[in-house]
């Protein structure tokens, strides 16, 4: 890698609230998320993908859910954000961990 190579991009950071022992804890994600007419085209385009075959009631149901719930489903590829109140660990038992080379991608699956 040479000198001055970017490696990451920052994303805004939006605090949410704090927990009892003080601090604070937040979500990244894109910053025009949360207006309500992002949000509302968001669960349409959800349920505009259900089989025509499932009745309009349960239409509207799941879209009911999906308002309640929307806070948990990712709407892009950037904003999955991250947390600091649970980490992860891989128990390796009594063996060290060992790192190894990323494996490549076949030519059919490149995006490019």
């Amino acid at each position: 890698m040479r000198k001055g190579t970017d490696v990451a991009t920052l994303q805004p950071l939006e605090i949410l609230g704090t927990i009892a022992n003080g601090r604070q804890v937040g979500v990244t994600g894109e910053a025009d998320r949360n207006t309500p007419a992002v949000r509302q085209q968001f669960v349409a385009d959800l349920v505009g993908g259900v089989d025509g075959a499932v009745p309009l009631q349960t239409q509207k149901q799941l879209a009911d859910i999906l308002s309640s719930y929307e806070d948990v489903f990712s709407q892009s590829g950037t904003d999955f954000g991250r947390t600091t109140i649970v980490s992860h660990s891989i128990d390796t038992g009594e063996a060290r961990p060992i790192r190894q080379r990323l494996r490549r991608f076949p030519p059919a699956q490149h995006t490019c």
